[in-house]
């Protein structure tokens, strides 16, 4: 049914990573719709990010459910990978509605992952980068820190982590966040370019997020 046609897919395509296996010989034709990739903020975080000083990286995912969790949270699985290429589970803890798992990726970057179920918090990336701190929080807006500065607040001196750059989606995009560079990738997906978030990349994210998860 794909022979001649070229496709967008919104994600995740599949709540179940198996059902991907049928569709892949038409790889090369199906685009996927993980449009936080193409988010100004997040472009800009892998331009400036050095990975070979990348220290540490934490991320939080309060969802409802595990539905959720691979429905939703599959678009940090997304960025992540973004970031940091492929990535590998290596340890996973589980009390009650929180689990906590550890991935790391080629280059052995530590990435601490945290998804605690009906908690009241938000999703959030921080990446820490010697010196410098980036900071994910809604998904719309990255900020940018290096060092720290003084400032004086009342009759003492408090200090605060310097906030360089802050990149707002919402301030960028006269249309939803991501859709219009999105549209620009499709485009170009169809005069055939080889693209990122292809269905091999979609299978591998809705993978990791059942192995975080279940």
């Amino acid at each position: 049914m794909f022979n001649k046609k070229k496709i967008f897919i919104e994600k995740p395509i599949f709540d179940n990573s198996k059902n991907f296996n049928k569709f892949f010989k038409f790889t090369k034709k199906i685009f996927v719709g993980y449009n936080r990739i193409f988010y100004s903020g997040i472009s800009n975080l892998k331009k400036n990010i050095k990975l070979n000083k990348v220290l540490n990286v934490i991320v939080k995912c309060p969802e409802e459910s595990r539905k959720q969790f691979i429905r939703n949270s599959c678009h940090i699985i997304s960025i992540l990978k973004f970031i940091f290429g492929d990535l590998k589970l290596i340890k996973k803890i589980k009390k009650g509605k929180f689990i906590f798992c550890l991935l790391k990726n080629k280059e052995n970057i530590p990435i601490s992952f945290y998804i605690n179920f009906n908690n009241p918090d938000n999703f959030s990336i921080e990446i820490f980068e010697n010196r410098k701190r980036y900071y994910i929080s809604p998904i719309e807006t990255v900020k940018f820190y290096k060092g720290i500065e003084k400032k004086r607040i009342g009759n003492s001196h408090k200090y605060f982590p310097k906030n360089i750059k802050t990149i707002n989606e919402y301030n960028i995009n006269k249309f939803k966040p991501g859709f219009l560079n999105q549209t620009k990738n499709f485009k170009k997906f169809l005069k055939g370019k080889q693209i990122f978030n292809n269905l091999i990349l979609a299978k591998k994210i809705i993978k990791l997020a059942e192995s975080i998860s279940k």
